[in-house]
């Protein structure tokens, strides 16, 4: 967090997924490391943890980052969320859809009661002070509920991708609904998460996203009808699927055109092209996909590099 805050990045989203480090504590522990960088979670969800804790968690994150603080929530990962026996598909569109709304008014300050299909609280507010509301964002990804859902409800998108010729279906459904609900699509901030790898040497820049790309986007299964519909076969994801289960690298199967259609991989010049395609389709933010494991020597080629050429 402290080589990104000095490489000019603007935001840390930091994963919740299964049993890893708790979401929350590292959000506390970067905010006591660095100054001006955002801090949120990429993202959270309503399942393993009730909204309302959500809430109370997150406008104490504002608090310690003096008003640095964001909220990425979502259905969560359904493959980390079966290891502790919680269904992901449990009405996740109503369930995210109450989620905000609870969410929301405890952190602007409501004493909120609340019945709906799915969650309840009763005379519920949080037990301190807060701030300004921190923005919500809705991890979505190809569900026309969900995208539409961001657009209405929330102050942003985190998208998965790209997503090739569909990214700009995507992002213009999430706006369509924001004005279809009386707001300026303009003030959405719509980021997306990609596989991103850059070096001098693009071959190696490629090689080196190929693992993460098999793992966000050719083996969710949530992603299959975006990944058929770009070309790529289903012998082309079987190949994947077996290298990975037979513990052989991804790269063996990973094809440069499925990393090409899921990342941004290249030389600097290339990441650039690409961020700048993304930018006119109205992407604002690039969220560097799977930031451990970037180098050093890499965070910094994005800080010299790429950031002040799209700043």
């Amino acid at each position: 967090m402290k080589l990104a805050e000095e490489e000019s990045f603007d935001s840390a989203w930091i994963a919740d997924v299964g049993l890893h480090r708790e979401t929350f504590m590292m959000c506390a522990l970067a905010c006591q490391g660095t100054r001006r960088i955002r801090i949120g979670t990429g993202v959270v969800n309503p399942y393993t943890r009730h909204p309302g804790l959500i809430a109370a968690q997150v406008a104490t994150l504002q608090e310690m980052s003096h008003g640095r603080a964001f909220l990425g929530l979502g259905a969560g990962g359904y493959r980390a969320l079966r290891q502790l026996g919680i269904s992901t598909w449990d009405r996740p569109a109503l369930t995210l859809r109450e989620s905000i709304k609870v969410i929301r008014g405890l952190l602007e300050g409501e004493k909120l009661t609340f019945r709906g299909s799915v969650l309840a609280v009763a005379n519920a507010q949080i037990d301190f002070q807060t701030q300004a509301r921190p923005p919500i964002y809705l991890g979505v990804m190809l569900g026309r509920q969900g995208l539409r859902m961001a657009g209405e409800l929330c102050d942003g998108a985190l998208l998965v991708g790209p997503l090739g010729n569909q990214t700009k279906r995507i992002v213009e459904t999430v706006k369509q609904a924001a004005s279809d609900s009386g707001r300026d699509p303009q003030e959405i901030d719509i980021a997306m998460t990609a596989p991103f790898s850059v070096s001098r040497k693009p071959v190696e820049a490629i090689r080196a996203a190929k693992q993460t790309v098999a793992e966000l986007g050719v083996l969710d299964d949530r992603l299959r009808p975006a990944i058929l519909a770009e070309g790529i076969t289903d012998e082309a994801i079987s190949r994947v699927k077996d290298a990975v289960q037979q513990g052989r690298a991804a790269e063996e199967a990973v094809t440069d055109a499925m990393v090409d259609l899921f990342g941004i991989a290249g030389t600097p010049s290339d990441c650039v092209e690409k961020i700048a395609l993304l930018r006119k389709i109205g992407i604002n933010q690039i969220v560097v996909g799977r930031p451990a494991r970037q180098s050093p020597e890499m965070m910094k080629i994005i800080g010299k590099d790429i950031i002040p050429i799209l700043r």
